[in-house]
């Protein structure tokens, strides 16, 4: 796309820990799991070793689908790099030009504990895309006044 002006790396890295965290977890009970089908174990008996053998599966099916999704999670959390001529998100890159609006938005969410409101940066292609940016992973207010910045750059030239 040319030349780099900015560069935004995420600020969150949860998503990534979540992911290494659930992965040793479903590694261990699957280590339990192996060791507990192949022990003989007298002491217990067989019933509650066939017992303790399936609550390790389970958690181990858990923690593998925790890392999973943390895994997807950390796939849309990348780098944002402002170019000459357009930007590149995570989702893809745009031209300038293909941009319709950009702005910042609060998601409002209501749970049962605490009231979550969050800022999303969007950035709106003509194609109808969308890419959405949370303030949870990166410096929105710095990224729109940079992204501005550049689109008006860009359309001065």
């Amino acid at each position: 796309m040319g030349t780099v002006i900015e560069i935004f790396e995420p600020t969150n890295q949860e998503p990534l820990y979540a992911f290494w965290t659930a992965l040793v977890v479903a590694g261990a009970c699957i280590a339990g799991l192996v060791y507990m089908l192949r022990a003989t174990m007298e002491r217990i008996g067989r019933n509650r070793q066939l017992l303790i053998a399936m609550l390790l599966f389970f958690g181990a099916m858990l923690a593998g689908g925790s890392a999973f999704l943390s895994w997807l999670t950390s796939d849309k959390v990348g780098t944002v790099t402002l170019y000459k001529q357009g930007v590149s998100t995570p989702y893809g890159s745009v031209r300038y030009e293909s941009i319709i609006r950009t702005g910042i938005s609060l998601n409002k969410q209501n749970t049962l504990f605490q009231a979550a409101d969050k800022k999303l940066l969007i950035i709106e292609e003509r194609s109808g895309k969308a890419h959405v940016l949370s303030e949870a992973n990166y410096p929105i207010e710095q990224l729109l006044g940079a992204l501005r910045n550049a689109q008006e750059k860009a359309e001065n030239n």
